[in-house]
């Protein structure tokens, strides 16, 4: 019944040069081929924009718009306006998919307010893989709502990130992602899952994420990274409201989240109080790790060097952040 639907694919793009050709080429490659492309071009200084335009010219799916710099919510709400599809996914540009992503997503459709999500796997920019891809029997789950939130807290094998699913357009009509915020996508994504009438997993590793060398500990810090707290308790907030049963899982994954930022924290005198106020909320919720099935290793490794103080944890934790 779905598998002609029109997938629209929003592609916001950004000073991205060294990696779009891939991307896009990825995308050209698909099996599906009943798609359209929307570039959002948000403000590129670079020749990103003219690389959107080499495959505007060659593919007629391709479009680009242009826009001034207004961050990754911005150009998404943007590209989610002209779309046309039943159904919508979303790509970053510096990442790519294999040639069945979108075969795969349609596929999983049950229904017209159906969510499916795929897998995704890490790489570097030489291409080499990063995670272990490990297969089940089971090619497809499809899970209630609230398994489905409880899925993506877990992080095991499935992430938070608006890309690597497939969305009904509809569900945009109301629900945007937060503009002038970081971390939209945890603030965003439960949202969306709220509104289907099921979601679908599957067991398919068809999304490259890639990992850049300066995407973790050498990036410069910016206290705009503390949205993280207000996303945190907003989801917090909202979940529990519908799934109580969903605390533990809840509160460690804003642990992990919250101590992936507090390690990127430069010692500077400038970023003390930011620091004190993480630490805070990490031993507010450094036990759930241990509370919680099916909680990631390294929330419970993290969690356990917490308790030796903020001193120990500084000097050990980065080693966690290198784990995979």
């Amino acid at each position: 019944m779905y598998h002609k639907s029109l997938i629209s694919i929003v592609i916001p793009v950004y000073n991205v040069e060294k990696y779009i050709e891939k991307c896009l080429q990825s995308v050209q490659n698909q099996t599906y081929n009943h798609f359209e492309v929307i570039l959002v071009n948000d403000g590129s200084t670079d020749s990103s924009l003219s690389i959107c335009e080499k495959f505007v010219n060659q593919d007629k799916r391709f479009s680009v718009l242009s826009k001034e710099n207004g961050g990754l919510s911005s150009a998404r709400n943007f590209g989610i306006k002209k779309a046309k599809g039943s159904f919508i996914t979303f790509v970053d540009s510096d990442d790519y998919i294999v040639k069945d992503y979108l075969s795969h997503l349609v596929a999983g459709i049950k229904s017209e307010t159906s969510i499916v999500c795929s897998k995704f796997f890490l790489v570097d920019e030489k291409g080499n893989l990063l995670t272990k891809k490990e297969v089940n029997r089971k090619k497809q789950a499809v899970v209630s709502i609230e398994e489905s939130i409880k899925i993506f807290l877990l992080q095991n094998g499935y992430d938070h990130s608006a890309w690597g699913k497939l969305y009904p357009c509809s569900f945009f009509e109301t629900i945007s992602f937060p503009e002038g915020k970081l971390y939209e996508d945890m603030g965003t994504t439960y949202k969306l899952l709220k509104l289907a009438s099921e979601v679908v997993f599957l067991d398919a590793y068809d999304y490259a994420y890639l990992q850049q060398p300066n995407s973790i500990m050498n990036s410069s810090f910016n206290l705009k990274k503390l949205d993280i707290i207000e996303m945190v308790h907003e989801m917090e907030n909202d979940i529990l409201a519908q799934f109580p049963n969903l605390a533990c899982q809840i509160k460690n994954r804003a642990f992990a989240a919250e101590v992936k930022i507090f390690l990127e924290i430069p010692k500077k005198k400038e970023f003390e109080q930011a620091q004190k106020k993480l630490w805070h909320e990490i031993k507010e919720n450094r036990k759930a790790p241990f509370m919680t099935k099916g909680a990631r290793l390294k929330n419970k490794l993290g969690a356990s060097l917490s308790f030796l103080g903020m001193g120990l944890f500084l000097r050990l934790g980065k080693q966690l952040v290198k784990r995979k």
